[in-house]
């Protein structure tokens, strides 16, 4: 008999409603226990007074909620006890709960985990949950919800549905006469086989899209000394976060700030002045300030004027890069608009289709034009990990390229038995992505990043 587990759902602190969860074959005993004598009922919510076990004190006036087995989450009768959110309450209630013999405390995870073993979900999804909980923004949450709501999953069981299905074909004709093997067969299975590789293929490439949606787009303000990059980036996170002096060289480390922008986790990053320097610390600025560059998924060259691009090029050879004229308070609309018009022919002539802006950090002028401009940009390169599933998952990108190099192998000139196991290979790697096949070993490293309460 599986053990009755329990343990606090809610954050432990001063809150309206903290929950209790309990799941196990002895869930209902332990109302009883508290102080409610009659029958639960699945899906009732009661008001319920619960006690100390030797009932001489009131431990809350709380709203007891029963799920019978197999119709809860996790397959389990469970008890929830919804108490009020007083720490002493909530600790009173705990440090009772645990002096029943036949109650545990839940390691972290484990009510998810009985629910994958019980076939509620697949491990994808458990994935998903935990990612949901983490999630901070609206397209955070909507990357999410495709696999909590089994899109990502039905990717994968269609690919290994496939696969499956070439397999069963190939060994059917393993025992054939060479020459009897139907040809028409043979060109299916490789026609299926690179169908899905492409596949694939697509699926991973928006890998790297999806990780920068949930761990925050990596976006670096970079530029020569006293340029403006500290005031775009404290305008940006409309608070004080990086010092604004007149003496050059002032930023000497690479300074991070959190923001969402059109639903988008954003890491902003301001760094040093890149320039040539004498000063130790300084120069060590400017490194980290090129290694920030190269890391980042999207830069924000700061230009005092349009023929500064130029010594920035070598730095941005691949890299995605909006460029911005600064402290154009002192210029007229019309300058304004012909340095935007020579900085994208200037641009144009080097071979980059950059977007150009332009600023004033002292007057606000433009700052709405470049967040639209950015905000744009954010959209139309991410969007393809929003608008179709996609892992973020390291575990399950491996699964993938170990499926792929399997099908890579595959070669229908092959003996068939060698062929059908490339593709048999290829299958099982799909399998463990959900948690069909062989996964045992990983269980505990999946679900160790889970609150207790999951």
């Amino acid at each position: 008999m599986h053990d009755t587990i329990f343990a606090l759902s809610t954050v432990l602190g001063k809150s309206g409603v903290a929950v209790i969860r309990i799941s196990g074959p002895q869930a209902r005993a332990v109302a009883k226990l508290i102080g409610y004598e009659k029958e639960l009922e699945h899906k009732k919510a009661t008001l319920a007074t619960i006690y100390t076990l030797n009932r001489e004190q009131v431990l809350d006036e709380v709203i007891l909620l029963f799920f019978a087995s197999p119709h809860s989450f996790n397959g389990e009768d469970i008890l929830e006890i919804h108490l009020h959110g007083s720490v002493a309450i909530i600790n009173d209630t705990l440090a009772e709960l645990s002096k029943i013999t036949f109650l545990r405390i839940a390691e972290p995870g484990e009510f998810t985990k009985i629910a994958f073993y019980n076939g509620k979900m697949d491990l994808v999804k458990a994935e998903g949950l935990a990612d949901l909980l983490d999630a901070e923004t609206s397209m955070q949450k909507i990357i999410v919800q495709k696999q909590l709501n089994g899109e990502l999953s039905d990717t994968y069981n269609k690919w290994r549905a496939d696969l499956i299905g070439i397999l069963s074909q190939l060994e059917a004709l393993i025992d054939f006469p060479e020459d009897d093997i139907p040809e028409e067969v043979l060109d299916w299975a490789a026609k299926t086989v690179q169908s899905l590789i492409e596949e694939i293929n697509s699926h991973l490439k928006r890998h790297e899209h999806g990780v920068s949606i949930m761990n925050g787009i990596n976006i670096v303000i970079s530029g020569t000394p006293n340029v403006g990059k500290s005031s775009l980036m404290n305008l940006l996170a409309k608070k004080e976060i990086a010092i604004v002096s007149d003496i050059a060289g002032t930023t000497r480390d690479v300074i991070q700030v959190k923001l969402n922008l059109s639903g988008f986790a954003v890491l902003l990053s301001d760094t040093a002045g890149i320039r040539e320097a004498n000063d130790l610390i300084e120069k060590e600025g400017i490194k980290r300030a090129k290694q920030a560059i190269k890391e980042a998924d999207i830069n924000i060259v700061i230009l005092n004027s349009i023929t500064d691009f130029i010594s920035h090029l070598d730095n941005f050879a691949d890299a995605e890069v909006i460029w911005i004229i600064n402290k154009v308070d002192l210029m007229n609309e019309q300058d304004i608009a012909s340095s935007i018009s020579l900085l994208t022919e200037k641009l144009t002539g080097f071979n980059r289709e950059d977007e150009v802006g332009a600023i004033s950090t002292v007057s606000g002028y433009g700052v709405d034009n470049f967040l639209n401009l950015l905000q744009n940009k954010i959209k139309n390169k991410y969007q393809d990990a929003v608008l179709s599933p996609v892992t973020t998952r390291i575990r399950q990108k491996k699964g993938l390229e170990q499926c792929l190099a399997h099908l890579q192998e595959f070669n229908i000139n092959k003996k068939l038995e060698i062929a059908s196991q490339d593709i048999r290979i290829a299958s099982e790697y799909i399998g463990m992505l959900t948690g069909k096949i062989g996964v045992e070993e990983i269980l505990d490293e999946i679900f160790i990043n889970f609150c207790i309460g999951k």
